[in-house]
C-alpha cells in the first residue's frame, strides 16, 4: 500500500517526493513490493540489474584484479538493493 509523504515515516521522507511511499510493512510485503511501482522501485531495480551486470563481467573476465573489482561492485550493488527492498520493514532506527 502506498501512502503520501505526510503518512510516511519521517526518516523516509524526501522534500520533492509527495506520494508513492511504502508504509511500514512485514518482510513478505517488502518482497512483493519489488514488483510494484513506488518511489523506491528504480533504486531497487537499478541496483539489482547493476549487480547482475558486474557479476556477469566478473565471471567472464580472466584478469583476477578485474574479477575481484567486479565482485566487490556486485556485493555493493546487492547490499544496496536489499536495503532498498527492506527499508519499509524497519522503524527509523538506522538514521
Amino acid at each position: 500500500m502506498l501512502v503520501d509523504r505526510d503518512e510516511a515515516p519521517s526518516c523516509s521522507r524526501a522534500t520533492l517526493i509527495t506520494h508513492g511511499y511504502r508504509k511500514e510493512s512485514d518482510i513478505w510485503a517488502c518482497l512483493t513490493s519489488i514488483f510494484k511501482w513506488h518511489n523506491e522501485a528504480v533504486n531497487i531495480w537499478s541496483h539489482f540489474l547493476g549487480a547482475l551486470v558486474f557479476l556477469f563481467l566478473g565471471i567472464t573476465n580472466t584478469n583476477s584484479v578485474i574479477t575481484t573489482f567486479c565482485g566487490v561492485l556486485t556485493a555493493g550493488f546487492t547490499a544496496s538493493g536489499v536495503f532498498h527492498v527492506f527499508c519499509c520493514n524497519t522503524k527509523c532506527t538506522f538514521f
